[in-house]
């Protein structure tokens, strides 16, 4: 089979037929409004750092392109197992998008310390500009290109001196809000994996788009590119593998992933992706009018003007806190009147006017055409995606199984959060989520093997208080039926002939109407699939 084929199976079954568009109530996690508690998401680092003892040193021969060895200090933590794990935090891993550098592809960080200096990377760095989540006040600097990186050894300690397998992950929040405060390594780390927890830039300052070298587009796709390369040069240092990076994320950081298997400038830099809620097809994730979203973004921010060049040097020359406030009233303005909330603020389609172009083609075309790096893919949704029914699965709701939250797990949610962890872990390690090599481990978790999808058996793992492997046969039944040359054998009625873009169609109006009438469907749950490499 094509991979062409089944990643078009996977991503459009996931955008329009399996799960509601997103809620634009719920779209950013519960927990981003954490970070602008005070005290509720340091109090959570406080109680897995671990205090009273020295602080570990890193001796890296090579970070950043230096050509002398770097003493990073970080600092020593607990995992939810107590397993002793160290975080590097803070590392400049490119310069700051500051002036002609606003709206555009930055440079690598390079050295911006001393040679004898010890590099302090024991906090994480500023996040980047947005509105904090509660007040009318801006939170973040431009200066905000910073990485973390979380490992369970010092490279000295490596079990038989092999290098880890990394898991770079790029968080949500609907292209406008998010940092890397709200991912703790704390659960994830319990295996043998390198945690990689990245920035990158938002709203107008990431995706503000003239189609054009002075406004080109698609600047935080660039940052998380640049931070992928970062680990390519620099993660062995670390202990981690750069061969041996998957990359991942939730939402707007899963339509991210999903972005850099179509990219050209994204090849070589992962061997697996993991999409959690969101694809690089769903129709929020591509601005397909830019030109138009920047006029709107910029005359919503004051900057009453049709002329390109004055809305570039109106824009340009703007704080960052004060576009960070017009974006969010924007994007309010935006979902009251029935849309989304992302014009202005997500990916686009560069042609000729930019010299620097990072994606040419309407995605959909990547696929349609074979254009996309053939690794290993798991990608899902939750049950409740689009529900206004908050009491159940909705979006981000998978997220606290993998990373710790300021609130206690239930029993059961313990058990899911060890069955999910094992498969995304074992994914990273494997490119598998049930490989043999682990098979007594996820048996005693009562996972079932996992058989990656394929164009004739449509298999997806269905995560609730017990895992099980479904296949979905009545889309397959209708298939097969609808496609028949003769399904009315006898005279009478004629069967209307099969259309495949009217069924996608209808299944995304459906999708639509649940979402608007918010039905209300018992259970909870997620689903996934998975893709095995050819």
């Amino acid at each position: 089979m094509e991979m062409r084929d089944l990643l078009m199976l996977m991503l459009v079954g996931v955008t329009l037929g399996r799960a509601p568009p997103l809620n634009v109530l719920n779209h950013s996690p519960f927990f981003s409004q954490l970070r602008f508690e005070g005290s509720v998401m340091q109090d959570l680092w406080d109680q897995y750092t671990v205090k009273g003892t020295e602080p570990p040193m890193l001796e890296h021969t090579h970070l950043n392109g230096a050509n002398f060895t770097t003493t990073l200090q970080g600092k020593t933590m607990r995992t939810m197992n107590n397993r002793i794990i160290y975080a590097f935090q803070g590392i400049r891993f490119g310069e700051a998008p500051i002036g002609e550098l606003r709206f555009k592809r930055t440079n690598p960080a390079g050295v911006y310390w001393e040679e004898d200096e010890v590099l302090e990377a024991d906090h994480i760095g500023d996040m980047c500009p947005q509105k904090a989540m509660l007040g009318k006040v801006a939170a973040g600097s431009e200066d905000c290109l910073f990485l973390n990186v979380y490992t369970p050894y010092l490279p000295g300690d490596l079990p038989d001196g092999k290098l880890l397998p990394v898991m770079f992950f790029i968080h949500g929040g609907a292209f406008v809000n998010g940092d890397a405060s709200l991912y703790l390594p704390t659960k994830l780390l319990d295996r043998d994996v390198i945690l990689v927890v990245i920035h990158y830039r938002l709203g107008s300052l990431g995706f503000f788009s003239l189609v054009n070298d002075k406004a080109p587009g698609n600047a935080g796709i660039w940052d998380q590119i640049l931070a992928m390369e970062w680990v390519r040069d620099n993660i062995d240092g670390f202990g981690g593998d750069k061969d041996g990076v998957t990359i991942f994320g939730e939402s707007a950081g899963s339509a991210s992933v999903n972005y850099h298997l179509i990219l050209p400038a994204s090849r070589g830099l992962f061997r697996g992706v993991i999409g959690e809620s969101g694809s690089a097809l769903e129709h929020w994730s591509h601005d397909s009018d830019p030109i138009g979203s920047a006029f709107a973004v910029g005359h919503n921010a004051g900057c009453q003007t049709n002329d390109a060049d004055e809305l570039y040097e109106c824009m340009l020359n703007m704080t960052a806190d004060h576009m960070s406030l017009s974006m969010a009233a924007f994007v309010a303005k935006d979902r009251s009147q029935g849309g989304m909330g992302f014009k202005g603020a997500a990916p686009v389609t560069q042609g000729s006017n930019v010299s620097d172009r990072l994606l040419e083609h309407d995605p959909l075309q990547y696929f349609l055409d074979g254009n996309v790096t053939d690794v290993p893919l798991m990608i899902g949704a939750n049950k409740h995606e689009g529900s206004f029914v908050l009491g159940r699965v909705t979006h981000s709701d998978d997220l606290m199984y993998l990373f710790p939250l300021p609130a206690e797990l239930e029993d059961q949610q313990l058990v899911v959060k060890d069955r999910m962890v094992r498969m995304w872990t074992n994914f990273a390690i494997y490119g598998d989520p049930t490989p043999e090599a682990d098979k007594k481990s996820w048996e005693e978790l009562d996972i079932v093997k996992w058989q990656s999808l394929t164009k004739d058996t449509h298999y997806f793992m269905l995560v609730q208080d017990e895992c099980s492997l479904q296949v979905e046969y009545p889309d397959r039944w209708h298939i097969a039926f609808e496609e028949s040359d003769n399904t009315t054998t006898n005279s009478g009625p004629t069967w209307e002939e099969y259309n495949n873009l009217q069924r996608k169609s209808q299944d995304f109006m459906i999708s639509m109407i649940v979402f608007i009438v918010a039905a209300v469907v018992l259970g909870a749950f997620a689903v996934y699939v998975f893709y095995k490499q050819r």
